[in-house]
C-alpha cells in the first residue's frame, strides 16, 4: 500500500513540472519573456542616449554646446517610414525620380523632400496616400530631406497622431505631420549655450550689419552653434577669453551642421 502511494504522488508531482515548465512564452536569463526584453533593451537604448529635450531646458541655464548640437541633430541618418500627400500639380502627375510630401491634399507646403534610389516612374493621384521610406539627410527651404528613398506602398497602413522618437527602431510609417513635428522640436526654443569661442562673422547688405557668433566644441574644435547677435560683440574681448563662453538666443534653424539662435545677447 506505501509503495502504491508513493507512486502516485511520483505521478501527480511529475505532471504539476510538467505544467509549470509548459507554453509558449519564453524567458530570458533575468526572468522577462522575449517580447518584454525587446521592449525594455528599445527603452534602455534611449535611456543610454541621455536624450535631452527642450523641456528639460531652462532659458537661463547654461547648456554645452555639443550637447545641443547633438539633440537638435539626433534624426540625421535614421532611417524612417513617412505618409503623406504627393505634391501635384492636378488630378495626379507621373512621379520620377524624386516626391515631395505634404500634410494635406493639394497644399504646396512641403515637408518631406525625397529623391528615389531608381526612377519610379509612376502615376501618383492627387488623393492618394503615399508611404516612402529614405534616410533622414537634413532640414533645408524644401523641407526635410530623405536620401535613398524607396516607394513601400499607396494607401497603405500608417500611424497618426503619433509622436515618433530616433532612439526607437521605425517599423511602422508615420503621417508626414507627425514626423515633421519630432523632427523639429527644438525650433523657437529659447536656450542660453556655453561653449569655446570660435570667431566673429560680419556682414553687411545694404548698409546694414549683422554678426555671427560661432561656438566650438573645445574638445574637437568643431563648430557647434552659430548665434546672430542682436548689438556688435566685443571680438577682441572674446578673442582674449574663449573659454566658457555663454550665449542665449532663440534657436531657428540649421546651417552646415550648426544649430543657428537669433536675437542672442552675451551672457555674464
Amino acid at each position: 500500500m506505501k509503495k502504491a502511494s508513493l507512486l502516485i504522488f511520483t505521478i501527480c508531482l511529475s505532471f504539476v513540472i510538467i505544467s509549470c515548465s509548459g507554453g509558449s512564452s519564453s524567458k530570458n536569463s533575468e526572468g522577462l519573456n522575449d517580447s518584454d526584453s525587446t521592449e525594455n533593451n528599445e527603452t534602455s537604448f534611449i535611456e543610454k542616449k541621455d536624450r535631452l529635450l527642450p523641456e528639460m531646458v531652462e532659458a537661463d541655464k547654461p547648456v554645452a554646446v555639443e550637447k545641443l548640437n547633438e539633440a537638435f541633430y539626433e534624426w540625421t541618418g535614421v532611417e524612417v517610414k513617412v505618409a503623406g500627400y504627393a505634391k501635384t500639380y492636378g488630378k495626379s502627375e507621373k512621379i520620377r525620380n524624386e516626391i515631395q510630401l505634404c500634410d494635406s491634399k493639394g497644399s504646396s507646403n512641403v515637408l518631406f523632400n525625397c529623391k528615389f534610389k531608381k526612377d519610379l516612374n509612376k502615376e501618383i493621384k492627387a488623393d492618394d496616400i503615399v508611404i516612402i521610406k529614405g534616410k533622414i539627410v537634413e532640414n533645408s527651404y524644401w523641407g526635410i530631406v530623405l536620401k535613398d528613398c524607396e516607394l513601400v506602398s499607396i494607401n497603405g497602413e500608417y500611424k497618426k497622431g503619433q509622436t515618433p522618437q530616433p532612439f526607437k527602431k521605425q517599423t511602422d510609417a508615420y503621417w508626414v505631420k507627425d514626423l515633421f513635428d519630432s523632427y523639429n522640436l527644438w525650433m523657437g526654443k529659447e536656450v542660453t549655450v556655453v561653449g569655446h569661442y570660435n570667431s566673429t562673422t560680419t556682414s553687411t547688405t545694404n548698409g546694414n550689419s549683422t554678426w555671427r557668433i560661432d561656438l566650438d566644441d573645445p574638445e574637437t574644435g568643431q563648430k557647434m552653434v552659430g548665434c546672430t547677435m542682436k548689438t556688435e560683440p566685443d571680438s577682441d574681448k572674446l578673442a582674449a577669453n574663449r573659454d566658457n563662453v555663454k550665449i542665449r538666443g532663440k534657436i531657428t534653424r540649421d546651417l552646415w551642421g550648426t544649430v543657428q539662435l537669433e536675437d542672442c545677447v552675451l551672457v555674464e
